[in-house]
């Protein structure tokens, strides 16, 4: 056997692989809730259950101590929210992507509050067309989020099973990715990590 028959037969099983990949549909399984303790669960299945991975996390046992409350506090959610234009190709392509998927179950029920009450409020307003477009682009989803303005939060549940066919999630990440303002929002995540690394 020469090597151009062996190179041939790699690249051949190399396009095989990459077609599964692209063209099969992967299967995934959610559960996750933020209570105390923390617990989560995920499940991967494709190729018919052929290959199947399980991910699963518990919270480990440890002696009793006082912690500080959960802290979710947007440093740069003044910065976020400038950026207005990103909007539009979040929008278009959340609901691309929702489109790309079959979703056979998804119920979520969380409560949310920042460590400012206009911050809260920021991220309602960004929050509230995402719902909207997932309650008439996914009629199964039931999913709720209450704001707290008085104390800082985050606690939930979420649960859900879906199929994805990885090819077809490629155009709606290629136009998202090449829309101007989604460029501008890399680079500032890039500088970002630039001066924490610095």
């Amino acid at each position: 056997m020469t090597l151009i028959t062996v190179l041939g037969i790699i690249f051949f099983l190399i396009v095989i692989l990459l077609g599964c990949l692209l063209f099969i549909p992967f299967y995934f399984n959610l559960w996750i809730s933020t209570e105390s303790p923390l617990e989560s669960k995920f499940t991967i299945i494709w190729m018919e259950g052929l290959i199947k991975k399980e991910l699963k996390k518990s919270p480990k046992k440890k002696p009793k101590e006082k912690k500080d409350a959960f802290k979710l506090d947007f440093k740069k959610i003044q910065e976020l929210y400038e950026l207005k234009d990103l909007l539009q190709p979040i929008q278009r392509f959340f609901k691309e992507f929702l489109k790309s998927i079959s979703i056979e179950k998804l119920n979520a029920h969380i409560e949310i509050g920042l460590s400012n009450a206009a911050y809260t409020g920021m991220l309602n307003g960004f929050l509230y067309p995402f719902l909207r477009t997932m309650d008439t682009v996914i009629p199964k989803a039931n999913i709720t989020v209450d704001y707290d303005y008085t104390e800082e939060k985050l606690k939930g549940f979420a649960e859900g099973a879906l199929g994805l066919r990885v090819i077809n999630i490629v155009p709606p990440v290629l136009r998202f990715i090449s829309a101007k303002p989604s460029r501008k929002f890399i680079k500032m995540i890039i500088k970002e990590k630039i001066k924490r690394k610095s």
